[in-house]
């Protein structure tokens, strides 16, 4: 077993289009939920040059085994 991280970062122009583009992704259900994620999103996406940057690494795991004809 290996445990390997798959890093890739999305780029978004505006909050509002990050906000738009993740809502889906978090199941944001109402618009409640909708205005904490924004301000979440907000305070932790990191700016670059007017864009919006959100970190989409994630964790794999990579599994094998040897098998033996009998």
């Amino acid at each position: 077993m290996e445990t390997f991280t798959l890093g890739r970062t999305e780029n978004y122009s505006s909050l509002n289009e990050a906000v738009e583009e993740l809502s889906n992704h978090f199941a944001i259900a109402n618009d409640e939920q909708k205005a904490i994620f924004e301000k979440y999103l907000e305070e932790n996406l990191k700016k670059d040059n007017g864009n919006y940057l959100y970190d989409a690494s994630s964790t794999k795991v990579k599994m094998w085994w040897h098998t033996t004809n009998t």
